[in-house]
């Protein structure tokens, strides 16, 4: 009995979350109009990150500066719900996703799968092999 791809997936994806790394991350420590503060979080000018605020509430925001282990940041959407000692995660880290030989096997599985259930990829029964030919 072959198993559903649900249930093929569900396993992968077991697999895949023992290789998952820690994310890094900062904290928000001052707000001076729309210049944000942070430390904990070593990034250089230019990346972006997401600052985790009360509720459900992110804010996208690029660093423009630094002094010392601070990293001064521009928010780039609206401002809501953000209050001293807020995460910060670099978007680089918030984003990454583990990807490998195993993932894409997986992947494969699944599409071709999916095409044969529907009925879309039907392989033929047999292919024929070349004849091996015999030097003497």
């Amino acid at each position: 009995m072959t198993s559903s791809l649900a249930d093929r997936l569900s396993r992968y994806q077991a697999q895949l979350r023992a290789d998952l790394e820690p994310e890094l991350s900062g904290r928000l420590t001052r707000m001076v109009g729309l210049t944000l503060e942070c430390v904990g979080c070593p990034m250089v000018v230019g990346d972006r990150c997401v600052i985790k605020g009360e509720g459900s509430g992110t804010v996208e925001a690029e660093v423009v500066g630094f002094e010392d282990d601070k990293v001064y940041l521009m928010p780039l959407t609206a401002i809501e719900g953000l209050k001293p000692g807020a995460r910060v995660v670099p978007l680089s880290a918030a984003s990454r996703v583990p990807v490998g030989p195993l993932c894409w096997a997986a992947w494969w599985m699944a599409v071709v799968s999916l095409l044969m259930e529907k009925g879309h990829f039907r392989p033929k029964p047999g292919f024929p092999l070349p004849a091996k030919s015999s030097t003497s």
